[in-house]
């Protein structure tokens, strides 16, 4: 059993420096003024710095560092997406000129120092929002764009995944929080979209299948059961209290359709981790004095009176999970743990760490031999 993240953390710098230093991080340095050229050395830095410190945390699988907004950041990467008042629209069929996603790139270029760094051959992630999650952010939807933009996002993870002696990528997820949680009309069973979304997926999976690398879906909702008819998914990922993870009929799926799960061992929402340890505190008080204290200790934390990693939860509930996850069904269908969701929305990026060692030292302990294990 490997560990692994979803890939958020919060950028603590200089955001608009790092955004630009992403816009250009693919050009030939040569090209670029003294300005923008000390953009792309920071946005490098950052993300170095950010995969060095999964690793360091004892990740055996981390995602690439995530900094930036997870759906502007691929609409960005098509051509032919345009945003007007009220969402994107298609002005033409998109296309996508350089694939790889920029984070990818540097991780790819900077190789050779990640492996001397860790010592050792490094494995990673990566992880790209889905297309049903991305249609949610166009002005017209329809069946076609399922497609249009699975052509796109297949380009992208195909470009994203790469080996190398020095590390590469082992595993693509595709981000697709919204199904099952929002009600889609073009996902009504027997409609044209429904079939035309998972169409969409097999070609973004076939992708990364044909390069080797194992394929994954992240979702907040088991609800929909599209998933499960994706011949190319591999790996299933939700939420700590998805239904999918307490069931003899998920185990019966994943036998059936030859798929595992990858295990998530701790809530990431730090409002209800907050939240959580208020209510131990204070019994049954009324939600307002819970939000009053929610507060306070957000104002605490920012002027540093407060500790963050205090309302994180400890490693014993998060072993007693695993432990769950696994009698139900079976080691042999649970080859990577980790966080249920990103950690972006965390008050500090020390403490996103911290909780991610957490994770790391729980699978370290139940596979007990301390050294990676192959997915």
């Amino acid at each position: 059993m490997d560990s692994t993240d979803v890939g958020s953390l919060p950028l603590e710098g200089d955001r608009d420096r790092f955004l630009r230093g992403a816009s250009h991080a693919k050009e030939a340095k040569s090209k670029l003024n003294e300005e923008t050229l000390r953009d792309v050395v920071y946005f490098e830095a950052v993300v170095t710095h950010g995969l060095l410190d999964k690793l360091g945390a004892g990740l055996t699988v981390p995602t690439y560092p995530q900094f930036r907004d997870m759906n502007e950041m691929f609409l960005k990467m098509m051509g032919g997406v345009v945003k007007v008042e009220g969402g994107y629209v298609m002005a033409e069929t998109p296309t996508v000129e350089d694939a790889c996603i920029p984070e990818v790139y540097v991780i790819k270029n900077r190789a050779g120092e990640i492996e001397e760094a860790v010592g050792e051959p490094f494995r990673m992630r990566v992880c790209v929002t889905g297309p049903h999650t991305l249609s949610h952010l166009f002005a017209y939807r329809n069946a076609d764009l399922f497609v249009q933009l699975s052509e796109a996002l297949a380009k992208i993870a195909g470009g994203s995944i790469f080996r190398s002696k020095h590390g590469g990528v082992e595993v693509l997820t595709l981000d697709e929080p919204l199904l099952g949680v929002v009600d889609d009309p073009l996902l009504d069973y027997g409609s044209e979209g429904r079939d035309s979304l998972r169409d969409a997926w097999e070609r973004i999976y076939g992708k990364a299948e044909a390069k080797g690398v194992k394929t994954c879906m992240h979702i907040h909702s088991s609800a929909d059961p599209l998933f499960w008819d994706v011949e190319h998914l591999r790996l299933i990922e939700a939420h700590v209290d998805a239904p999918i993870y307490k069931t003899e009929k998920t185990k019966k799926l994943l036998e059936a359709n030859d798929k595992f799960l990858v295990a998530t061992l701790c809530h990431t929402q730090f409002d209800e981790l907050v939240r959580a340890k208020l209510r131990q505190q204070l019994g049954r008080a009324p939600e307002t004095t819970l939000t009053e204290k929610l507060g306070e200790i957000w104002a605490g934390i920012r002027r540093g009176k407060v500790d963050p990693t205090q309302y994180l939860e400890d490693r014993e509930v998060m072993e007693k999970r695993l432990g769950t996850v696994v009698r139900l069904f079976g080691v042999e269908r649970i080859p990577l743990a980790g966080p249920e969701c990103g950690l972006g929305g965390f008050p500090t990026y020390k403490t996103a760490i911290t909780y991610l060692n957490r994770v790391a030292s729980v699978v370290r302990r139940f596979r007990g031999d301390g050294g990676p294990a192959g997915i």
